[in-house]
């Protein structure tokens, strides 16, 4: 295995002991896309904390990540030129639709905070029923 060797800030330098030779062609920090090219398995290491919320694709395969130096991201890229698309998290449609509903939620209430404010009338204080009108 293959520790990717680069001068660039975002690989961090050093290598395992392998016949395996891999470079890193290109790196996009805006959309998070790396190009690479390993003649056999390597290990990526990108200068991003470690979560378990990284998803690393290569094409429609997913790659495996795993915490490299303590708390580094780290990508097991196989042999091949791949370009690589990190995202972070996993559920970006539940994160959108929790969002959208909590938003909702929020204007309801407004909403419905308004109305009652509009409909008190300045000044008057409710006064409960009068019992003789009530027993009547």
């Amino acid at each position: 295995m293959q520790r990717i060797e680069s001068s660039d800030d975002h690989v961090a330098p050093a290598a395992f002991d392998s016949a395996a030779d891999a470079r890193v062609m290109s790196y996009a920090r805006q959309g998070q896309t790396i190009a690479i090219d390993a003649t056999g398995p390597a290990l990526l290491m990108v200068n991003q904390s470690y979560f378990r919320a990284w998803v690393a694709h290569a094409g429609t395969q997913i790659l495996r990540t795993q915490p490299v130096d303590l708390d580094r991201l780290g990508v097991f890229v196989p042999a091949g030129t791949h370009h690589i698309e990190l995202r972070f998290g996993r559920r970006r449609t539940l994160t959108i639709a929790a969002w959208l509903l909590s938003s909702l939620a929020l204007l309801a209430a407004a909403i419905a905070l308004r109305i009652e404010v509009l409909d008190r009338h300045t000044g008057e204080v409710e006064r409960p029923a009068d019992e003789d009108r009530v027993l009547a």
